[in-house]
């Protein structure tokens, strides 16, 4: 009777990362944001990046492009009773929710910069349901700004938009050490807000 030669231990732990790169270069499809929910799909090249949670019921999730090293950043967090629901009560936190480069909020910032804000404006993104005649627009909180941080690191530029569902304040972003404009970060804001939409239909 002939047995299989045993693997090498340096051989298991090649195909251990074998078998964990699939988990690591995993696209956008299927996350949750707690409380939100599942998170519009950004495209194959969109992979996952880092989540986390903090107190007061503030979780978020970041993506990285493949291509670009670009992060696309989402964070939710739920309102308690009596806490302003309108949208200029977010204007600081456009500039310190996702000010270290995109990345998730951290105690600890390991590289010094300025957040110089460019833009700060209630608009209103519009969508309409051609299938229920539902008219889903919704204003939400739209800003840009550039972060420079010390010599030796790439200044970064975000735009981003807040938006306010009844109990719970969502923020979206998009990171880039390139001049962007706010076009793809509006279209996943667009998305949310029809995500959200069909979760309150009575019945789902």
């Amino acid at each position: 009777m002939i047995s299989a030669a045993k693997p090498k231990p340096q051989r298991l732990r090649f195909l251990w990362w074998l078998a964990l790169l699939p988990a690591l270069a995993a696209p956008l499809v299927g996350h949750d944001l707690v409380p939100f929910g599942e998170l519009p799909d950004a495209g194959k090249n969109w992979i996952f990046h880092q989540a986390g949670r903090q107190s007061g019921d503030l979780a978020w999730v970041v993506f990285r492009n493949a291509e670009t090293g670009d992060l696309l950043s989402f964070a939710a967090r739920k309102l308690i009773k009596g806490e302003g629901r309108d949208l200029l009560v977010f204007s600081d936190s456009t500039c310190e929710i996702f000010a270290n480069g995109g990345e998730g909020p951290s105690p600890e910032t390991k590289v010094p910069f300025s957040i110089s804000p460019l833009r700060t404006k209630i608009v209103t993104l519009s969508l309409f349901n051609s299938t229920t005649r539902r008219d889903l627009s919704r204003k939400a909180l739209e800003y840009t700004w550039v972060e420079e941080p010390d010599h030796g690191y790439a200044t970064k530029m975000a735009h981003g938009y807040v938006l306010v569902f009844d109990e719970l304040c969502l923020f979206v972003q998009h990171t880039s050490a390139k001049p962007i404009t706010d076009e793809f970060v509006q279209q996943m804001a667009i998305q949310l807000i029809s995500l959200r939409a069909a979760r309150d239909v009575p019945g789902k």
